[in-house]
């Protein structure tokens, strides 16, 4: 239940906000790189990216213990990649 929640509240909260700062910046350099990153959330599979992160937090940083993976944010992150592109490109419109 806590994942869902973090994963719907992260994607929720990202998605907006790109989609206002699209809207507000139409045809300038945050509505291109918003629609960059939304291109690859949509594109990038879930599992690459839950890997990814927990190389990066776990293993070069040090901020987590390895066998966990990246825990609560990072696993709701993951789960949640794609939503925040679909609510930028709702919310730019």
């Amino acid at each position: 239940m806590q994942l869902a929640l973090v994963s719907v509240g992260l994607a929720t909260v990202l998605g907006v906000l790109a989609g206002v700062a699209a809207a507000v910046r139409r045809g300038r350099w945050a509505d291109f790189l918003t629609m960059l990153v939304s291109l690859l959330g949509i594109s990038m599979p879930g599992f690459w990216l839950g890997l990814m992160l927990m190389l990066v937090f776990a293993v070069q940083l040090r901020w987590l213990p390895a066998p966990r993976g990246p825990g609560l944010v990072g696993d709701g992150l993951a789960r949640a990649h794609a939503r925040p592109a679909r609510l930028r490109r709702r919310s730019r419109a």
